[in-house]
């Protein structure tokens, strides 16, 4: 029979993932991996947030809590209502009211960034875990509002061009880490160093190891 199935969230973006994006049923594909470290599950009310196709990675932590008898509150941001593909199956796994959705154009639940929600939640002091994945200007004002708010226990999925996913060639460097290696997921501790500090949601590397600016929204 067939044997085990993994999904993979793929968004075309560049060469190989439009690539990837194209293929049709029965091609082949060669997977190396896991490399680096995940998600772990700390902390009995957690607050996990997720930007865009940030919420590929969250999914297989929400449904670990959930496993678990916990129920956090999933906050989903996106530009548009279109573009949350994850959505009935997180309110499937949390129930609906555990699940807020905030879109830019206001096409499905409330209109802004999920940043603003999150704010909001953390402001109520129920919550003693974060856990997110998203564009690198979300993180950075999720980390500064966690350290508001206190929060001891934050883990967060950051996003760099990985080529050798082995921590040789450096090109995914932040800091003193290598995301491919020592992330992709940053605990509280390494995202409060003052090397990533001073480079996350600043700028990133290109395919040729060069500082590349990021845009600041």
């Amino acid at each position: 029979g067939p044997g085990p199935q993994i999904a993979i969230t793929v968004k075309a973006v560049g060469e190989t993932t439009k690539a990837l994006s194209e293929l049709q049923p029965g091609s082949k594909l060669g997977l190396r991996g896991p490399f680096g470290r995940g998600f772990k599950p700390i902390g009995r009310k957690p607050l996990v947030v997720g930007g865009g196709v940030g919420l590929a990675p969250l999914m297989p932590l929400i449904e670990v809590l959930a496993s678990s008898g916990l129920k956090p509150t999933l906050i989903m941001g996106a530009r548009t209502a279109d573009e949350l593909p994850f959505l009935a199956r997180a309110r499937g796994v949390l129930g609906p009211e555990h699940v807020e959705v905030a879109t830019e154009d206001g096409s499905l639940g409330f209109r802004g960034l999920a940043t603003e929600l999150a704010g909001r939640r953390l402001s109520e002091g129920h919550y003693d875990a974060l856990y997110a994945c998203g564009p690198e200007p979300m993180l950075v004002k999720l980390l500064e509002m966690a350290l508001s708010a206190g929060l001891g226990h934050v883990q967060m999925s950051l996003e760099r061009l990985v080529k050798c996913g082995m921590g040789l060639c450096g090109h995914c460097a932040l800091g003193p880490y290598r995301v491919c290696a020592d992330g992709p997921v940053f605990d509280l501790a390494m995202l409060t160093h003052p090397a990533v500090r001073a480079e996350l949601g600043r700028f990133w590397r290109d395919e040729c190891g060069r500082p590349v600016g990021l845009p600041s929204t």
